[in-house]
């Protein structure tokens, strides 16, 4: 009895503590990296306005220059944050920055003229600007490096028309899953944008479901870049008297995703519900097919340490974290066993008659241990700034569709694999798994 007492006292101790910490995030938001503001040179060249070093007279046919330039931290973690400070970056000759400059200014009027569809000699570069008749086109980086999307900083792009409107935006690069980048593509997110006029005050878009960090991340990179453009170039845009404000907000349709997901865990909670082969064959093939497939959108660790490297917590997202933390504290992590659809994959395979399991040639406290490394590196990389790191977890690349790449097949040979050596990734190399399990143990 008493047992139970402190089990349950720590229980609701630690229920306490996820409380507290998801209503702090969703009213404050995240920790932010402080915004780094370049100017137009830096922009465009990569270097600031160079300096001759020494007297003029001695120095007049010298070819070395100091650049003097803001210290910036490429990590974007939480570990590393620091304030920007300004250093010297060294001596570097003439020729080369210029050499570079003219490299960037050339790669700018390339992707302008592909992005607004015109000739290269119609485009010229104001400040960083590529400016054709009545359109201005720019890039996001590194001027808006500092919001973050799902694995770091994302470059958009972005053309204005001399109207106020907005013409077009699109993701040039970044780290995000290809397969969630896919869907926001398919989904006709970057549409929402064009023709959007920027000087009648408040403006909303929608965002994807399954892939709000990033849609979320897009939107608020636009309302800089606009900003931006505003204050440096008031002659080719304004937004007159109004304040100009861009939003991303979630369709209403996460409400059944979130109510299905619930459902689940209802399933796995609830002692009354007996749990039969039939049953988890049902949960097991509705997870895979609309967690999985339909929402792409498999609950991952990363999501606990997003408000520690820039990201917003949506509220889908804060409800599904809080189930599934709820879910390891009071019921032996309800999660991987009746809600994650890489789990239930590999289940529904194990089932394949023909194939044979076998036993791992491994000790399991040396599989523990394997887990548990596996995390410890991971979540410090991912806190150090290593935003690509968030990827490890390849599942969204098998539900995404994307048979004919090297991630699907990596995937589709661990699902194999842990077919014949049952659950091996969930036992061995599955970091949300370790970290849950982890929390149901200091809860027994």
């Amino acid at each position: 009895m008493l047992k139970k007492i402190e089990r349950n006292k720590r229980r609701l101790s630690s229920s306490a503590l996820v409380s507290i910490f998801f209503l702090y995030f969703w009213i404050n938001g995240p920790l932010n990296r402080e915004e780094v503001r370049l100017s137009s040179t830096e922009r465009l060249t990569g270097f600031a306005i160079p300096k001759l070093v020494g007297q003029e007279s001695a120095r007049k046919d010298a070819d070395v220059l100091t650049i003097h330039k803001r210290e910036e931290s490429s990590t974007h973690g939480l570990l590393m944050n620091r304030p920007d400070k300004a250093v010297q970056s060294g001596l570097i000759k003439a020729t080369g920055s210029y050499q570079a400059k003219s490299k960037r200014k050339e790669e700018l009027i390339a992707r302008a003229s592909s992005f607004l569809k015109v000739d290269r000699n119609e485009i010229e570069i104001v400040d960083g600007y590529a400016i054709s008749g009545s359109n201005i086109y720019f890039e996001s980086s590194p001027n808006q490096d500092h919001i973050q999307g799902y694995a770091g900083p994302i470059n958009v792009a972005l053309a204005l028309s001399l109207d106020n409107e907005i013409r077009k935006v699109a993701v040039l690069s970044s780290n995000e899953t290809e397969s969630y980048l896919r869907k926001i593509r398919k989904s006709g997110y970057y549409g929402q944008y064009d023709w959007l006029p920027f000087d009648r005050g408040e403006k909303s878009v929608d965002g994807v479901s399954g892939a709000t960090i990033t849609t979320h991340a897009v939107g608020a990179i636009v309302d800089r870049m606009i900003g931006q453009i505003t204050a440096d170039q008031p002659g080719y845009a304004s937004t007159g008297s109004r304040v100009f404000s861009l939003t991303v907000i979630n369709s209403l349709a996460w409400i059944l995703h979130i109510l299905f997901i619930v459902i689940l865990f209802a399933y796995g909670t609830v002692k009354k519900v007996k749990k039969t082969k039939k049953g988890m064959l049902v949960v097991s093939t509705l997870s895979l097919i609309y967690i999985g497939f339909f929402l792409n959108n498999s609950f991952t660790y990363v999501s606990f340490m997003e408000p520690f490297v820039g990201a917003s917590l949506s509220t889908f997202t804060g409800i599904y974290a809080f189930a599934v933390l709820l879910g390891a504290i009071w019921h032996k992590n309800t999660y991987c066993k009746y809600v994650c659809p890489f789990g239930h994959v590999q289940r529904l395979f194990i089932r394949i008659p023909f194939i044979k399991q076998r036993k791992v040639p491994i000790p399991n406290r040396w599989i523990d241990r394997i887990r548990n490394a596996l995390t410890a590196v991971l979540t410090v990389g991912i806190l150090l700034g290593m935003r690509q790191w968030k990827n490890y977890e390849i599942f969204p690349v098998f539900f995404g569709g994307s048979v004919f790449t090297i991630s699907f097949l990596i995937a589709l040979l661990i699902i194999i694999v842990s077919a014949i050596y049952p659950m091996l990734w969930c036992r061995m190399a599955c970091p949300t798994g370790c970290i849950l399990d982890t929390i149901s143990k200091i809860n027994k």
